[in-house]
């Protein structure tokens, strides 16, 4: 395919969702900047792709950031933990005036990229979509689903069901840092912290999923959907089994044993795990990816009573991250999204986008229930 319109430039391209990323978007024939720390991994890496071109920047190196994204119509940023590594790419795109997104999953990142530099980025006409995955770009648009036509909504609950597959390093590190923090929930037009006491409650996901303990999940939705729908209240909850690796008498402990967990996950812990981490494999192989089945559903309550859901499903989540972030990249780097600070719902239509990713395994349907 011959290249065609700006470059879009990666950073953390050599990372596992990354090289996803990279795939993708040379599949579909556009020009790209490879960027991060290590030049011997991007120099191979560019090797392997037509109109690719390596651009090492450091971290720590501000100019060389910047002239990574010199000329380029997006950046997606995808070496995280986005809390701890984030900031100078944000500020570099900033400066260089080229939108920006990243794939983090993380909360607080997300908040503070909206909150503290959507402004500027309004100012300066180029957009910053955070979250620009599966992490959290079907549930936010779930819940604009959910939620049209019935506004105002008393509340909203965003519930997770998910098995097979496995994590990245990446994704393991970000979790274990949004652990170790209390989940963000939306209540009474503010953002909070959600209560240390454990949760007691049971979902009633579709079938063949049926009824299943939860626990809180620090799920960006508190964040991103106030940002498009009137509500009240919003939370998110996650299956219990996806963390007891199968071993389902085990699940209705984990709501118990969470907040016994967090203080644990600071100091030395978090340096420990962090050392631990590091030596598993960097990421799930292509097998366990096409074992992972994932169902979200995103219920409603209307002020005027009306109870409505939307219901999205599908399979291997990093794969389905490089699909909706080369998608939105390029969209971005087309001139095609407004500026300033973006949920996934202000950024592209919520049933169009979803009907998009059909051919990649994701179906959903929304009405009453």
């Amino acid at each position: 395919m011959e290249p065609s319109g700006a470059a879009i430039a990666i950073y953390g391209a050599t990372g596992f969702t990354g090289r996803l990323l990279v795939a993708e978007l040379a599949r579909r024939g556009r020009p790209l900047v490879l960027s991060g720390r290590d030049r011997p991994r991007l120099e191979v890496l560019a090797a392997g792709v037509d109109d690719a071109r390596a651009v090492p920047a450091a971290l720590d190196d501000p100019a060389g950031l910047r002239a990574a994204l010199d000329g380029c119509g997006a950046v997606v940023n995808c070496a995280g933990p986005f809390a701890r590594l984030g900031e100078p790419v944000v500020a570099a795109a900033l400066a260089a005036g080229v939108p920006y997104l990243d794939t983090s999953g993380e909360a607080r990142w997300m908040h503070h990229v909206l909150d503290d530099h959507g402004p500027a980025a309004e100012r300066r006409g180029i957009a910053l979509l955070p979250a620009a995955g599966f992490d959290y770009v079907p549930g936010d648009l779930a819940c604009a689903l959910a939620a049209r036509g019935h506004e105002p909504l008393r509340s909203l609950l965003v519930a997770y069901a998910l098995a097979g597959g496995g994590f990245t390093r990446g994704t393991m590190r970000s979790a274990v840092g949004l652990l170790a923090r209390p989940e963000l929930v939306w209540e009474d037009g503010e953002l909070r912290a959600a209560p240390w006491r454990p949760l007691r409650r049971q979902v009633a996901f579709p079938a063949p999923i049926g009824r299943r303990v939860v626990t809180r999940f620090p799920g960006g939705e508190p964040v991103t959907v106030p940002r498009h729908v009137r509500v009240r209240r919003l939370e998110v909850v996650i299956d219990a089994r996806a963390f007891t690796l199968g071993a389902d008498p085990v699940a209705p402990l984990i709501p118990l044993a969470t907040p016994v967990l967090r203080p644990l996950l600071r100091g030395p812990v978090l340096g420990g795990l962090d050392a631990a981490i590091g030596v598993l494999p960097e990421g799930p192989s292509l097998e366990r990816r096409a074992r992972t089945r994932w169902t979200l559903v995103a219920r409603g309550h209307g002020e005027d009573g009306a109870r409505t859901e939307a219901v999205v499903q599908g399979g291997d989540v990093y794969g389905l991250t490089a699909v909706i972030a080369a998608t939105l990249a390029t969209r971005a780097a087309d001139g095609e999204l407004p500026a300033g600070g973006l949920s996934p719902a202000q950024a592209a239509d919520p049933a169009g986008f979803l009907d998009a990713l059909a051919p990649h395994g994701v179906q959903w349907r929304a009405g009453a229930r």
